[in-house]
């Protein structure tokens, strides 16, 4: 379990970084955009409020949460959850 003062290199040293480092606030909105997600669609798959996306978006203190910052990573490396809005449930909706 991760204590409030270690970092996410002794949670998990592993973590691939992307150019853009999921891990900050900037980093983690750029690569949702590039990702071509709104706000509401990534909080939908990754299952919470889109007002906690939101947060974490702008506050440089907090940043992402350590779990979403990876998953990131891989929806960008093309991971897909069954979550992952499509266009063909876009056209079902009208």
């Amino acid at each position: 379990m991760q204590s409030d003062d270690q970092t996410i290199e002794e949670v998990d040293p592993y973590l691939e970084i992307w150019p853009d480092d999921t891990r900050t606030p900037e980093g983690f909105k750029s690569a949702r955009r590039e990702l071509g997600l709104s706000q509401e669609d990534l909080a939908y798959v990754l299952g919470i409020n889109d007002k906690t996306l939101r947060i974490w978006e702008r506050d440089g203190d907090r940043g992402p949460n350590p779990a979403a910052a990876r998953a990131l990573i891989w929806f960008l490396e093309g991971f897909r959850p069954s979550e992952w809005p499509t266009d063909e449930s876009e056209e079902d909706a009208d």
